[in-house]
């Protein structure tokens, strides 16, 4: 219990300063790709970089690879989905 605390709330400060840092550059959703790119190849079996990829997708209006993005996190995370 006490271990899921802490990892919670380390993700939510890494999560606040990404967020820091994004409001400080002029295009941040380009900056936002730089850094989902560096998830893609070091973390590439992790939810969260399959969910911010989805969200910075659909942030960029592109819609086609944010579905591509939900296809293919319904075949690598089928234990995540309740029906």
């Amino acid at each position: 219990m006490l271990r899921n605390f802490m990892r919670d709330s380390q993700r939510i400060y890494m999560h606040s300063c990404f967020h820091a840092v994004l409001l400080q550059v002029e295009d941040p959703l380009s900056e936002a790709t730089k850094y989902l790119k560096l998830l893609q190849n070091n973390s590439a079996n992790s939810l969260e970089t399959h969910i911010l990829s989805f969200e910075l997708n659909m942030r960029k209006q592109k819609i086609l690879l944010a579905f591509q993005v939900v296809i293919s996190t319904a075949g690598n995370f089928k234990s995540y989905i309740v029906i």
